[in-house]
């Protein structure tokens, strides 16, 4: 053989081995990319399964990613719930026509044991009392998350046997989630002054 065949030989194993080695080298890298792109496909089927699929009235399907509102986004709509049910409240407390029409009002905006507490109080008035709110201030206390709090301040005027006067008062609610709902979980009424209008 001759040099020039041995060498090319040489040559063309050399290669081979390099390009063994190469493809060799390649076919691990690909390997360990796997992982990262089984990984990558994870997170996009997780980004898939987190889209939901809603259904009209008429049974087509609209697919919409759910948000879920941030922490601050939540506490206001707690808060504007709330105040939305503290303003039925002292409407129902404090602008009646009989007691019967003020527990009627009452009762579905408490939760079931302030219910019971207000039933055992029944009796407490008369159908001669009658009220109506002429001045209100409501003041939401940010302090209590777990419990929420609003305090109000309330001039109302009260007819009781003909006789009229005037009433301030300061009214405490607290608020407890029932049901899917924030009802009055207790509340106090502190009287403020009080004048009499005449008979």
């Amino acid at each position: 053989m001759s040099k020039r065949k041995k060498a090319g030989i040489l040559i063309g194993l050399l290669l081979l081995v390099l390009g063994s080695g190469f493809t060799g080298y390649m076919l691990h890298e690909g390997q360990q990319e796997a992982p990262e792109t089984a990984k990558k496909e994870n997170a996009d089927e997780k980004q898939a399964t987190q889209k939901k699929t809603i259904l009209d009235v008429k049974g087509t399907k609209d697919t919409t990613e759910e948000t879920r509102p941030s922490i601050a986004e939540e506490e206001k709509i707690v808060a504007k719930d709330i105040q939305a049910v503290n303003q039925r409240l002292v409407d129902a407390y404090f602008s009646y026509k009989s007691t019967q029409e003020q527990f009627q009002h009452i009762m579905p905006l408490a939760t079931k044991d302030f219910q019971q507490k207000m039933q055992e109080a029944a009796g407490i008035g008369g159908e001669a009392v009658k009220s109506r709110i002429i001045k209100r201030q409501a003041f939401w206390n940010d302090d209590r998350s777990l419990h929420p709090e609003m305090t109000n301040l309330i001039t109302q005027r009260v007819a009781v046997n003909g006789s009229e006067y005037e009433q301030t008062s300061y009214m405490r609610i607290v608020f407890e989630k029932e049901e899917n709902q924030w009802k009055m979980a207790d509340m106090a009424i502190t009287l403020v002054g009080s004048t009499q209008k005449g008979s």
